[in-house]
């Protein structure tokens, strides 16, 4: 993946969450990259991605068959495909698998790599399960699979490897979500956006620091 700085990287996203509409979206000011393909079974979850990245509805076209799209394509139009089997002869350098959904991540990545084309895993559900098997096959195609930088499963990587560079050992490795858990101890409540849960005593318990030489208690009661 390393061709002329001319060449512009055509990319198909497979299923627009928050991730892959940002791909989508980002991709109208990055000159080498575009997302000319957009694959999801809610085909308006994909006109909602393009329309953000302010594409005109005029200039989205909903394909059922590759024959269609191959011709929506050749139009400068962007297509929607319903299924990813549809994508996999289209002419796309890379293929961005987001679905977060491990069976169909693990389908869409080898039908990709059978097709010669790199794959860029959004899924973590996909790439904590068969990763290595399809970075295996990838390299037997000749082509690429990575994660990727700026979600979960890319920022827990480079964050260890930025503690192995300064010398640390590293210990273990864990994630969080996305969204904010706020504890409110007045309230006894968890509270995200604008859903609060209550606590009891008991939970509330579990979530306060460790006292002081009790560490052995709290680890086997939790």
């Amino acid at each position: 993946m390393t061709e002329s700085k001319s060449k512009v990287v055509a990319t198909a996203v497979i299923g627009t969450g928050h991730f892959a509409t940002a791909v989508v979206t980002q991709a109208e000011s990055i000159a080498q990259l575009s997302v000319p393909v957009v694959v999801d079974i809610d085909v308006e979850a994909a006109q909602l991605a393009f329309a953000r990245a302010g594409v005109d509805a005029a200039e989205m076209v909903i394909c059922e068959s590759r024959a269609a799209a191959l011709a929506a394509m050749a139009q400068q139009k962007r297509v929607i495909l319903p299924a990813a089997d549809l994508l996999m002869d289209l002419p796309v350098d890379v293929v961005v698998e987001s679905t977060g959904v491990p069976e169909a991540g693990a389908r869409h990545a080898l039908a990709a790599i059978a097709h010669g084309k790199h794959v860029v895993m959004v899924s973590k559900e996909t790439d904590a399960v068969v990763g290595p098997i399809l970075a295996q096959r990838a390299r037997a195609a000749g082509v690429v699979y990575t994660p990727t930088a700026g979600d979960q499963h890319g920022l827990l990587i480079e964050l260890v490897e930025w503690a192995r560079r300064w010398g640390l050992d590293v210990l273990c490795g864990g994630k969080a979500r996305d969204a904010e858990f706020v504890y409110d101890g007045d309230a006894r409540a968890v509270v995200c956006g604008r859903q609060a849960i209550a606590l009891t005593a008991d939970d509330w318990r579990w979530l306060q620091p460790i006292p002081p030489d009790s560490a052995a208690e709290f680890v086997a009661g939790r």
